[in-house]
C-alpha cells in the first residue's frame, strides 16, 4: 500500500515534463509507446513531440530498433558532460586532485593484483571476472 504522505513522482508535472523526466534517465533505446507508459500520459504523439525535441537539442539519440522502428537512447556524451560540469561546481580543485589521486591508487592497486601492466590489461581481467 501507498504511503499517504508521499506523492507521486509525477504530481505536479505536465505530460511533457514528465515526459522529459523520463526521457533523461534512460539507461537504455527505448520506444515512443514505452516512454508514454513510463510517463503516464495517453498521448502517443505528445511522447513522440518531446521526444523529437530532445533529439533536436541534444537530449537523447534517435536510433533505429531491431524492429526497423525509431527509438531513443541516452546521450553518454552530454551526461559525461553535465557530470564533469557538477563535480566541477560542487567541489574544489583541491578536493577534485584528490580524488584523482584515490583512483589512481586504486588502479595502480589493481595492476599489482592483476599483475597486469596496461589498461587495457586490467579491463580484460575484470571483464572476465
Amino acid at each position: 500500500m501507498t504511503d499517504p504522505g508521499l506523492g507521486s513522482w509525477s504530481d505536479g508535472l505536465s505530460a511533457r515534463e514528465r515526459v522529459r523526466e523520463i526521457a533523461t534517465t534512460l539507461t537504455e533505446a527505448r520506444s515512443v509507446e514505452w516512454v508514454r507508459e513510463e510517463a503516464q500520459i495517453s498521448s502517443w504523439q505528445t511522447a513522440k513531440d518531446e521526444l523529437e525535441m530532445l533529439v533536436e537539442f541534444g537530449q537523447v539519440q534517435a536510433v533505429e530498433g531491431d524492429d526497423g522502428n525509431t527509438k531513443y537512447a541516452p546521450n553518454y556524451q552530454i551526461r559525461y558532460f553535465n557530470e564533469v560540469t557538477e563535480l566541477i561546481n560542487s567541489h574544489t580543485r583541491e578536493e577534485l586532485r584528490e580524488e584523482i589521486a584515490f583512483i589512481q591508487e586504486l588502479i595502480d592497486e589493481w595492476k599489482r593484483e592483476y599483475a597486469v601492466e596496461s589498461r587495457d590489461e586490467l579491463e580484460g581481467c575484470v571483464e572476465s571476472l
